[in-house]
């Protein structure tokens, strides 16, 4: 629970500081940037927006549904976390490679080591994140209509024939006279 609030915290700074970003853009800013990328345009704040309210909103399901313990609201995360996994992972061995490939090794190595630190804390995350959202599955938190279906073959394995019924009643009570004649 304390890795979805950290993640939950953390997006919602993101979320913040895109919002700031694009509420405050102007023209002028695309001018010169100190940095080695360029200036985020309006296009680039507006899709960090979205994207950063899409990992709150996703976040949030995953608070809720570990809160409930319902594993059904946890699964965006799962797939979005695995998938930020992956995906992450692609990027930083390009990156890498680019980097070794045009003589920059200080650099390569420097996004390695760093790239590697982040790709084990989300890939921590995830695999926390997909175990209680296992054992929520295995303990039967699933749909409903699932847990219905459990239900409906756990009756129909009860269901007596009452003339079986009868039967072993009467020999059960058949059973205490003969051995204890005073019981009855």
């Amino acid at each position: 629970m304390t890795v979805a609030v950290v993640l939950l915290i953390t997006g919602l700074i993101y979320f913040i500081k895109s919002f700031v970003s694009l509420w405050y853009y102007t023209e002028e800013e695309e001018e010169e940037s100190l940095f080695l990328l360029p200036p985020d345009s309006r296009e680039i704040l507006a899709s960090k927006v979205t994207t950063s309210a899409m990992y709150v909103f996703i976040n949030g399901l995953l608070i809720y549904g570990a809160w409930k313990e319902k594993s059904i609201l946890m699964l965006p995360c799962v797939f979005t976390h695995f998938v930020f996994v992956v995906l992450f992972a692609i990027l930083l061995v390009m990156a890498t490679i680019d980097l070794f490939k045009f003589d920059q090794v200080a650099s390569g190595i420097m996004i390695m080591v760093i790239g590697g630190l982040i790709l084990a804390f989300q890939t921590y995350c995830f695999a926390v994140v997909y175990t209680f959202y296992r054992q929520l599955e295995d303990s039967g938190c699933m749909a409903s209509e699932n847990l219905d279906y459990d239900k409906r073959v756990a009756i129909e394995e009860t269901i007596i024939n009452p003339e079986e019924g009868r039967k072993t009643y009467t020999q059960i009570e058949h059973d205490i006279l003969q051995k204890q004649p005073q019981a009855v």
